[in-house]
């Protein structure tokens, strides 16, 4: 196998100097050519909010199913 990139996501949003910090860091690690930081945008914010739509509904599909069997 060969890897020519590596994608890394984080789990919260952070702040700008922050990630800055972050992505200094990563670039002095031997071999790597670049690093690029992508702001967050209103799309990203729907997949998340749909995301946790559907799985929250179906934890209450799961909680509380609508034909219950033996009743």
């Amino acid at each position: 196998m060969s890897v020519r990139t590596i994608i890394v996501t984080l789990e919260n949003e952070t702040g700008d100097e922050w990630a800055e910090r972050l992505c200094q860091s990563i670039l002095v690690m031997r071999g790597v050519l670049a690093v690029t930081a992508e702001e967050i945008s209103a799309s990203d914010y729907w997949a998340i909010e749909n995301a946790r739509q559907k799985l929250g509904q179906k934890l209450w599909d799961v909680l509380y199913p609508k034909n219950k069997k033996g009743a």
